[in-house]
């Protein structure tokens, strides 16, 4: 019955630590955790510690433009002069990546 208690002591500590990381992922303005790590210790008097190591993230989803084929198209001479179909330039710095917080 000994083992059977650890085990669930460690499985309500586990979810207990996931559901905090969570909520500070949350207050920081997140919406996922990269590299997340946890870890049980035994220290002392203290018992069981438990930890979560993370990087909290916010992704966001992002239009990403096809430069390639505009390319291709501008070479081949298939491209309009509107402002519909402007190309944008090679030199223009993507912006498909979503930032990273904490």
């Amino acid at each position: 019955a000994s083992h059977e208690t650890r085990q669930t002591l460690m499985y309500l500590l586990d979810a207990k630590v996931r559901r905090r990381m969570c909520k500070k992922v949350l207050e920081m303005g997140g919406n996922a955790v990269l590299g997340y790590y946890q870890n049980f210790d035994m220290e002392g008097d203290s018992g069981l510690v438990a930890r979560t190591y993370g990087t909290c993230v916010l992704i966001e989803k992002k239009e990403i433009v096809d430069i390639a084929s505009s390319d291709q198209r501008m070479i081949k001479g298939e491209a309009s002069g509107d402002d519909e179909h402007a190309l944008v330039s090679n030199n223009t710095p993507r912006q498909d990546m979503a930032p990273s917080t904490g």
